[in-house]
């Protein structure tokens, strides 16, 4: 059944009609054999039966782990089978300074076949540069360390050219993943420079099966596919985390090409990007969403919460400069994690366009759950007569739903004029012989205030003596 056959509910500059009944399932997209996992999606209620699907070092776990690790706790998760395969690619440019050091740890992902009694392939390496340090000499030194620290069947590391600007590495094997981390961004630009693998078609695949999630966290997190990812969740009622970890993310104010920027571009209102200066196989978003999901935007006394000033578990705090904050935060409008007098929180809860995500996600609420409520009206009715009677039925289905937003956190009393919500129902009079043929009811309006939240407070204060 589809609740587009009762109802449809356009919420005017809030995007599509819905499609999804569900708001605290968690979808989780990472690159699977098929024959490792046939189905398109898998339901897991923890970590145990993940961990004898997949070896732990692996992104499906990793992410599975990750969202369950938060409290309260998802009662489950939906892991989505992508099967393009991503080729895992990174781009390390070191900044020249002499005598200094330059380590990065570099995390692939253990080859088909494995088992957990094989090793993890997990390095750190570091070089220092000599007192007159140029970046061919600090890549040389650098691939060089790699190439010592990891087999050719793991990673591979290219220099760009004779000489060096810049490194290049790769992963060999069908869809394996790597993460870079804990590496100094102030003398190395780290950026994952993965092609986009397929997302939209695989997500259309996914969702073709099985549709019922509504949050996405995805494996790869590149410009490339990430942007893919959010083009596709912009036309559907989800949202999506991304993360990201690229050197301009946070150092260099006036990039327009790394993910929030270039996702603010496109004005879309369903996806938010994290930032970690160094942040490997944390998987943000994964955990943004996780902690956020146990609490339904229809349930008093909040609404669902906001996004920001929340407490992730297993993504540890950024100590960015005053500089960073700002080109990060401030400016670009990234989430980040920080910490402030010693609690480690989130900092911004909007999506790449600057609309707060809770209020998408309580709209998307709203709009469902009223579509429900006609549905059922008409289902157990013999029939909503087409009459004064017939839309005072409609208009009471609406103003209940408005209560229940009301009961829930989400919508205000009155708007900032003092006005109640409204609903509109046009009379009898007003409707056409066409739509009295077609028993279709039009032009009915819903209008309320959406209740947001303070995130900020500027206070004065006069002292006497």
């Amino acid at each position: 059944m589809s609740l587009d056959d009762f109802s449809t509910v356009t919420v005017i500059q809030e995007g599509p009609p819905p499609t999804a009944v569900g708001f605290g399932t968690l979808g989780l997209a990472a690159y699977v054999p098929v024959a490792d996992m046939a189905e398109y999606s898998r339901t897991y209620s923890g970590t145990t039966k993940a961990g004898d699907d997949f070896l732990t070092d692996s992104a499906p776990y990793r992410m599975i782990a990750r969202a369950f690790q938060q409290s309260p706790r998802l009662g489950s998760v939906k892991l989505l089978r992508c099967e393009h395969a991503p080729v895992c690619t990174y781009t390390i440019t070191p900044i020249a300074a002499n005598s200094v050091v330059y380590a990065l740890t570099v995390d692939v992902e253990r080859a088909a076949g494995s088992d957990e009694s094989d090793p993890l392939i997990k390095h750190t390496v570091s070089v220092t540069s000599d007192g007159s340090a140029t970046v061919d000499e600090i890549c040389d030194a650098l691939a060089t360390a790699l190439g010592a620290a990891f087999d050719e069947g793991d990673l591979t590391i290219t220099p760009d050219n004779a000489t060096a600007t810049k490194l290049t590495l790769t992963t060999t094997g069908t869809g394996r993943m790597f993460w870079v981390s804990d590496f100094d961004s102030t003398r190395l630009k780290v950026v994952d420079t993965t092609a986009d693998p397929g997302m939209a078609a695989d997500l259309n695949a996914i969702a073709a099966h099985d549709g019922d999630w509504y949050g996405l966290a995805t494996a790869v997190n590149s410009v490339a596919a990430a942007t893919e990812a959010a083009t596709w969740v912009e036309a559907q009622t989800k949202v999506y985390a991304a993360q990201t970890s690229d050197w301009a993310a946070a150092n260099d104010g006036a990039s327009t090409t790394d993910l929030q920027p270039a996702l603010k571009t496109l004005g879309f209102d369903r996806t938010i990007v994290g930032m970690k200066l160094s942040g490997g196989s944390n998987y943000m978003g994964a955990a943004v969403l996780g902690e956020r999901f146990p609490f339904d935007p229809g349930a008093a006394p909040n609404a669902g919460g906001t996004f920001n000033a929340k407490q992730v578990k297993g993504v540890g705090a950024d100590a960015l400069t005053s500089t960073q904050k700002t080109n990060a935060h401030t400016t670009k409008g990234y989430q980040v994690i920080i910490s402030t007098a010693g609690i480690t929180h989130t900092l911004g809860g909007r999506a790449a366009s600057g609309k707060p995500l809770d209020q998408t996600r309580f709209v998307d609420w709203f709009r469902t759950r009223l579509q429900e409520d006609v549905a059922t009206a008409e289902l157990n009715n013999g029939k909503i007569p087409n009459d004064a009677r017939g839309r005072a039925m409609i208009e009471g289905i609406a103003r209940a739903r408005i209560a229940a937003g009301q009961a829930a956190g989400g919508i205000g009393l009155v708007n900032p004029d003092g006005q109640p919500p409204t609903v509109v129902v046009p009379p009898l009079s007003e409707s056409t012989d066409a739509d009295r043929g077609n028993r279709v009811l039009r032009n009915v309006q819903v209008g309320f205030y959406y209740t947001g939240a303070i995130e900020s407070v500027e206070i004065s204060v006069n002292v006497e003596v």
